[in-house]
C-alpha cells in the first residue's frame, strides 16, 4: 500500500476545503433575495371624472359657522399632468425573499385651497391609481385624496377624505360612509360623503356636488358650506 506523504495530504486536505468553500459561496449567492424594478406603465384620468370635481373655474369657496361668521378659501386650481407616481413595494414576487419595485406614470388633477384667516389649506388630488394587489393586471381607479396642512408647518399633511370618484376596473373595495341627508349650520345637504380616519386633523364632509360642505378647523370649530363663486 502507498503510503502518502504527508505534504500531499495537507495538499489534498486544503483542496477539499476549497472546493466545500466554494460550494458554500455559491448556495450563499443563490440564496441572496433578488431585486428588481418593474415599470407597469401609465394610467389617465376619465375626463367624465376630473368633470366631478366642482372648484375648475371658480375662485373662492366660503363657509359660515353657526354664529353666521363667514371665512373664505381662495381656490387654486391646476391642469391635469402625468406624474411619477409613488414607488411601492411588494415581497417574495419572483422568489422568497425578493423585493419588487413598481413604478408608473400617473395622470393627476390638483386642486388648492387656501385660507389665511385660519391658516390651514386643503390640497385635492385626483389620481388615476393601479390596483396594488395585482401591479401588473393594469387595473385602475380614479381616487380623490384631499389632504389637510397648517400654513406654520407646510411641510406634513394629514389625510383627512379619501374617494373612489370612478371605480373603473379596480376590483378594490374602498370604504367611504355615505349620507342621502345631513344637516349643518341648520342647513340641509344632501348625497354626503366621510372617510373615518383615526385622530383626523379635520372632520370633513364632501359632496361630489359642491366639494367639502363641512369641516372643523385648529380650535375644533365647525364650519359650513355657504357658496362656491
Amino acid at each position: 500500500m502507498r503510503v502518502l506523504s504527508l505534504k500531499k495530504t495537507l495538499k489534498i486536505i486544503a483542496f477539499a476545503c476549497l472546493l466545500i468553500s466554494c460550494e458554500k459561496d455559491s448556495i450563499r449567492i443563490i440564496e441572496e433575495p433578488i431585486e428588481s424594478e418593474v415599470d407597469i406603465g401609465s394610467f389617465k384620468l376619465l375626463p367624465e371624472s376630473i368633470a366631478l370635481i366642482p372648484y375648475s373655474g371658480k375662485e373662492k369657496v366660503i363657509f359660515q359657522d353657526s354664529m353666521n361668521n363667514e371665512t373664505e378659501f381662495q381656490i387654486k386650481d391646476y391642469p391635469v399632468k402625468p406624474t411619477l407616481g409613488i414607488s411601492f413595494f411588494k415581497y417574495n414576487v419572483i422568489m422568497d425573499g425578493d423585493t419588487v419595485t413598481y413604478r408608473y406614470y400617473s395622470e393627476r388633477k390638483f386642486t388648492q385651497l387656501v385660507n389665511s384667516e385660519l391658516e390651514i389649506n386643503f390640497n385635492l388630488s385626483l389620481v388615476a391609481e393601479p390596483y396594488y394587489t395585482d401591479p401588473g393586471s393594469g387595473l385602475v381607479a380614479d381616487k380623490l385624496s384631499i389632504f389637510w396642512y397648517d400654513q406654520l408647518n407646510p411641510n406634513t399633511g394629514y389625510s383627512v377624505f379619501t374617494y373612489v370618484i370612478n371605480k373603473r376596473t379596480s376590483p378594490e373595495v374602498f370604504y367611504t360612509n355615505y349620507f342621502s341627508q345631513l344637516e349643518f349650520c341648520e342647513m340641509e345637504f344632501s348625497e354626503v360623503l366621510k372617510t373615518n380616519n383615526t385622530n383626523p386633523k379635520s372632520e370633513v364632509y364632501y359632496s361630489v356636488e359642491l366639494g367639502i360642505i363641512s369641516f372643523t378647523d385648529k380650535e375644533n370649530k365647525t364650519w359650513c358650506f355657504k357658496e362656491l363663486k
